[in-house]
């Protein structure tokens, strides 16, 4: 049996997005491990695969606006927007999340990876998250996960959010 490795699995999915030439082979992105490092978290696989080796712009999915890899200093690049937001960015990474997007809709909601739970591969779920709960409590809530990992999210069409409800971190006080 053949088994296929992660960076085939990006090359397959980045073939399949027709149209989609916005995709090119490149050296490695510098900023990279000195960024991974800077995480309490390794980024998941197919994730990395597709930092290392590709340049691209903020791209549309699924109704999510991925953040790009152009240079490292495009305002959409990832590691750029990814902390732009230092109170999104601080509560959302010491939770676990990592951000990669927002919806396409234009929502302050940061579209993250869950990376608290992994598969065996390393891989994580794409969730939403809502941006109220934690630019005001302090607090992550997931709205809905987007899919149950990056590659899902490049390969499938439309798909049907699934909703859930959960809370994780502390409430402020209310004001006085």
């Amino acid at each position: 049996m053949n088994q296929r490795t992660v960076d085939e699995d990006i090359d397959t999915a980045i073939a399949a997005l027709v149209g989609e030439s916005r995709f090119v082979l490149a050296q490695p992105a510098t900023w990279l491990d000195s960024f991974e490092h800077g995480l309490p978290f390794r980024l998941p696989p197919s994730y990395r695969s597709l930092l290392v080796r590709y340049r691209f712009p903020a791209i549309e999915r699924k109704g999510v606006t991925l953040f790009g890899n152009l240079d490292g200093s495009a305002p959409t690049d990832f590691v750029v927007a990814s902390i732009r937001d230092p109170v999104l960015s601080s509560v959302t990474r010491r939770s676990g999340f990592l951000q990669i997007g927002r919806p396409a809709s234009g929502s302050y909601d940061p579209i993250c990876f869950d990376l608290r739970s992994r598969s065996k591969t390393g891989e994580a779920a794409v969730v939403r998250l809502d941006h109220e709960e934690i630019l005001t409590a302090d607090s992550i809530r997931i709205i809905a996960t987007v899919a149950d990992s990056f590659l899902e999210l490049l390969e499938s069409g439309e798909p049907p959010n699934k909703p859930l409800k959960l809370s994780v971190g502390r409430r402020r006080p209310p004001a006085a």
